[in-house]
């Protein structure tokens, strides 16, 4: 009867020696989907079996000496990073998870399964993290202040595609095809009953999301004014235009320092927008009337 490697989930690929062989499988090694088997002679890979049925004696020969099964599945690997410290000297911590499998077991074997009878996760990881992970993370969190990090996307993402585009060509080299990689921010217990408390945890976020929006809207107003500009129809109006928007948007960042609960910051925000729109539609209308050569009634 054949029998199955029988391993944890854990386990990435695993060596036997040929005197091994006999007892652990018998006459029969079988290999289920997503399983390949290397064989090996003097540190060299002379031969390869893939899933199915297959007899001891015909794998081995008298110059042979060991196997190498090697799990090609889709695994997922999670672990927390801890004791980052802010820029204001606040500890946090991290969380990692990456989706990844063998593409080729030769690779695998040749970078890291030489001096390893065993490859487990906790072998990758420690590899992977000595290698990019803390040296990456920590330095990031390091010169940010608590504050920004919390519930600020922009650089989650921002530092989640650095570290997954270093990953995937650290990997690669290995053998290892990254599948997916991801990261968040694990902020202390008292940290969250602070912000709880002034009734705040919510608001940060959406103070960031308005920041963001309000940069698109921005974006969006100069392209217009560069339009019209170009064709001749504003000059002194977009600049005077440009200015005031300036001076309202640093009135509003000293104005949301002072708000202190979320209505008052939501009814701050929704002032600045009607007051940006109506600046938008009063270029606009003086731009085309100008065009029209008619007056202007404001």
């Amino acid at each position: 009867m054949a029998k199955p490697w029988d391993h944890a989930e854990s386990v990435i690929a695993q060596k036997f020696f040929k005197n091994q062989v006999g007892g652990l499988f018998r006459k029969q090694i079988l290999l289920r989907p997503d399983e390949t088997g290397l064989i090996e002679r003097d540190g060299k890979i002379t031969g390869k079996f893939g899933p199915g049925k297959h007899t001891v004696s015909n794998i081995f020969n008298r110059e042979l000496t060991e196997i190498i099964l090697v799990d090609q599945g889709i695994k997922s690997l999670r672990r927390d990073i801890t004791g980052l410290w802010t820029r204001d000297d606040r500890k946090i911590n991290s969380t990692v998870e990456m989706r990844f499998r063998v593409a080729s077991p030769d690779k695998l074997f040749a970078n890291l399964m030489r001096d390893r009878n065993v490859l487990t996760f906790e072998d990758l990881y420690s590899k992977i993290s000595v290698e990019f992970l803390a040296r990456v993370i920590t330095p990031e969190v390091k010169k940010r202040k608590i504050d920004d990090l919390y519930g600020n996307r922009e650089i989650l993402e921002r530092l989640r595609e650095s570290i997954e585009v270093d990953l995937k060509k650290t990997l690669g080299l290995w053998g290892i095809g990254l599948v997916s990689f991801s990261l968040i921010w694990n902020f202390p217990p008292e940290y969250e009953k602070y912000l709880e408390s002034r009734g705040i945890r919510k608001q940060i976020t959406e103070e960031k999301e308005a920041e963001h929006d309000e940069e698109l809207r921005a974006a969006e107003n100069e392209k217009e004014i560069e339009r019209l500009k170009a064709g001749g129809e504003l000059s002194k109006e977009a600049m005077k235009a440009g200015l005031e928007r300036e001076k309202l948007k640093r009135e509003f960042e000293l104005e949301m320092g002072k708000k202190e609960t979320q209505e008052d910051m939501k009814e701050a925000m929704e002032a600045l927008k009607l007051k940006d729109i109506k600046d938008g539609q009063k270029i606009l209308r003086r731009a085309k009337k100008k065009k029209l050569n008619l007056p202007d009634d404001e």
